[in-house]
């Protein structure tokens, strides 16, 4: 007995439709297709470089790349292999690291290792701050235990 074939839901192929219609405007050089696909996608590929890149002015860099791109190349999108969505945060994703290594590539291994050991530090300044306002001791101990390590400076 052959196994079931999902059924495409009459929803899904209209938003395909309505992507390929909006992709290819973009592509004819329509401003509007590409405003309107910014609107619908903005959020969620800012989310995903802001995770990337930690840095508000930088995500917001990467996200006017990442439009520029599709912009430039819109006529490559295949809405038959992924949503705009996921376009966009594939190539978003991309430039996000890109970016992100761009700002160690002229850094010794020793000023990489200095730099993330001021960021656990700095990270577990206000965690121990915050263990003197835990009154019960096994909550303490808790966050103690999760507490990063970090070597001492030889």
């Amino acid at each position: 007995m052959d196994a079931p074939t999902p059924l495409s839901s009459s929803g899904e192929d209209a938003a395909r439709g309505v992507e390929r219609r909006l992709m290819a405007e973009a592509a004819s050089g329509g401003q509007a297709a590409l405003a309107r696909v910014y609107d619908l996608t903005s959020a969620q590929v800012f989310g995903l470089v802001l995770g990337v890149v930690r840095d508000r002015t930088a995500a917001e860099e990467v996200l006017q790349e990442t439009y520029l791109h599709a912009w430039q190349h819109a006529a490559d999108y295949d809405a038959s292999r992924d949503t705009i969505a996921v376009w966009l945060c594939g190539i978003a994703h991309r430039y996000a690291v890109a970016h992100t290594l761009s700002h160690f590539a002229d850094l010794t291994p020793y000023e990489i290792a200095a730099r993330t050991a001021q960021t656990v530090a700095a990270v577990q300044s206000p965690t121990r701050e915050g263990l003197s306002g835990l009154h019960d001791h096994s909550q303490r101990s808790h966050v103690e235990a999760a507490d990063i390590r970090t070597p001492e400076p030889a």
